[in-house]
């Protein structure tokens, strides 16, 4: 009679294992599948990452090859004025070379040193 009993709970054991196994291998399998969800969703994120980045790097070479166009006109512009300020520079120092030795020659006349 006790063997009896103890193959029932012997068997009520291994049914009870058996069961605990089938429910870890299917939440092994269920975590499985949501870490390849996750793995596909990261894929899917690096690619619209990737591009992102090829359409922000289009956009800022072109942005810069724009800017190099209005910092060399610019550059330009400033090269032109300084040029014009140079030579009014040059003819006001002229003149005002001239201007002197005028005077000087004024003083040497009136002086009569000349």
């Amino acid at each position: 009679m006790k063997t009896h009993k103890t193959e029932v709970i012997n068997m009520k054991h291994n049914n009870n294992q058996e069961t605990r196994i089938a429910l870890l291998e299917q939440s092994n399998l269920n975590i499985n599948e949501t870490l390849k969800d996750i793995k596909q969703g990261l894929i899917r994120l690096e690619n619209k990452i990737d591009s992102l980045d090829k359409k922000m790097e289009s956009k800022i070479d072109s942005l810069d090859k724009r800017i190099d166009i209005k910092i060399n006109s610019v550059d330009q512009k400033l090269d032109i004025g300084f040029d014009k300020i140079n030579s009014r520079i040059w003819s006001l120092f002229l003149w005002g070379v001239g201007a002197f030795a005028a005077v000087l020659g004024l003083i040497a006349h009136a002086e009569k040193w000349i």
